[in-house]
């Protein structure tokens, strides 16, 4: 461990390996200008395999930090992987709670969505997509739920340093007896101490024979309601779209600075067609559903990120963001009766304009056995709703200001992991109708 110069070389790029007998060496690439330093961060040798016979000896390529999980992946791990979400599809196993549906474009932990990052910076699912699994080096898996995300898990992807070029990166899935297409696009290209991402990713589906049956109790009355539902082929379509453009700017190993601007699109039209039979006491009714969907919106954004190294094992991070989304949402529906009842009929669209504009700010230290962080978090948020609901006209809005002060620690002791959150939150929200203000404090363990 330690400091090593380059002699007499004058060149920017260069190849360094590290070895050691009986260990699997290592080639790292690198870039840089005369006089740089350069942090390449912990670097881990691992044992070579040793066969014996029928038994195989490996070194272990999951580490379990305070808070976290290190997964170093195999070369036959990034050699079947086609992009990020393929390459977290094969580590799986390895992670506890983590869900990948490959085919669905979906990850989840403990059943709910991720945090995703890339060097320690946030990212959208589409920058996931767009990654190259041979320029991972580790994967760091949070088995704690961070209070700075709303109790979200983190993935933290890491790359090897890049070099001054680019590459493109580009995965399509689809299917042969359905309208199916997931489609990804990356272009990235990295220049001294400046890097520049492109990222598309789209979703398409088309299916006109989705049937829902289904069978349910509902108990509350003096005696239970039984309905029993049987689906009709309906039409499923949807088209999502998802284009983002990135810059990161790399002052040293220990300060970086990055920016953000994307904007996404999204059009639905669903329709459910069944056929109902209801029963309650001795009242039986059967009627046919009918029900359609639209939905159409539009979602640009902006971020702002800057993340200082105060040394190995403490940090600060800024976040500054802001997004504005804009939509309408129409439904239509019809109970049609069998018997001599009269029909249901709800026939309503709403149009939504929101925006958000909101900072956080957070330092952590990590110790031998735990790791500490305390941090600030502040949003605005603004509503602007206009529904018309069989011919009637309802307005709202809604205003919200929200700030919350936290500080968490996680720790590990033999094998047995610990928790503790406490948080301050200030809320305050406004609408046409009602306005509150509140302070909460909460302590979890």
């Amino acid at each position: 461990m330690g400091q090593f110069v380059s002699a007499e070389v004058n060149d920017s790029a260069l190849s360094i390996e590290i070895s050691k007998d009986n260990f699997v060496p290592i080639k790292i690439d690198i870039s840089g200008t005369p006089n740089q330093l350069m942090d390449l961060g912990t670097i881990t040798l691992f044992e070579r395999q040793v066969t014996l016979g029928d038994v195989v000896v490996t070194a272990e390529s999951v580490m379990h930090k305070p808070g976290r999980y290190i997964v170093i992946p195999s070369q036959k791990e990034l050699g079947h992987s086609t992009n990020g979400l393929s390459l977290l599809n094969a580590l799986q196993y390895k992670l506890p709670g983590l869900t990948v549906n490959e085919v669905l474009q979906t990850v989840q932990v403990d059943n709910a969505t991720p945090v995703f990052k890339v060097n320690g910076r946030p990212c959208e699912l589409s920058k996931i997509l767009s990654l190259n699994p041979k320029n991972v080096l580790r994967i760091e898996y949070s088995d704690a739920p961070d209070l700075r995300y709303d109790s979200r898990n983190v993935i933290n992807i890491i790359l090897n340093p890049s070099q001054d070029g680019g590459a493109v990166m580009a995965n399509v899935l689809s299917g042969v007896t359905t309208g199916f297409l997931n489609g990804n696009l990356g272009i990235e290209y990295h220049h001294g101490k400046s890097e520049w991402e492109l990222n598309y990713a789209a979703n398409w589906r088309n299916f006109d024979k989705r049937e829902i049956s289904s069978k349910g109790e509902f108990i509350g009355r003096d005696e239970p309601v039984v309905r029993e539902r049987t689906g009709k082929p309906g039409g499923f379509n949807y088209l999502s779209n998802e284009l983002s453009l990135a810059y990161t700017y790399t002052h040293n190993p220990n300060t970086v600075f990055a920016t953000r601007v994307g904007v996404g699109f999204e059009d639905q039209k669903i329709s459910e067609n069944s056929w109902y039979r209801q029963s309650y006491k001795a009242t039986t009714s059967s009627y046919e559903n009918q029900m359609r969907l639209k939905l159409g919106f539009a979602s640009p954004n902006i971020d702002l990120f800057f993340r200082k190294q105060l040394d190995k094992s403490q940090y600060i991070e800024a976040n500054v963001y802001g997004h504005r989304s804009s939509g309408t949402y129409g439904r239509d529906y019809f109970n049609l009766y069998v018997n001599p009842l009269k029909n249901d009929t709800l026939i309503s669209s709403t149009e939504n304009k929101a925006w958000r504009i909101g900072a956080d700010i957070v330092y952590s230290k990590t110790f031998k056995s735990l790791m500490a962080s305390v941090g600030i978090q502040n949003y605005y948020n603004a509503t602007d709703n206009m529904q018309v609901e069989n011919g009637t006209l309802r307005k709202s809005t809604i205003n919200q200001n929200r700030m919350s002060v936290y500080a968490q620690i996680v720790g590990r002791v033999g094998q047995l992991n610990y928790g503790l959150n406490a948080s301050t939150i200030y809320n305050h929200t406004n609408n046409n109708t009602y306005k509150t203000d509140a302070v909460r404090m909460k302590v979890n363990h």
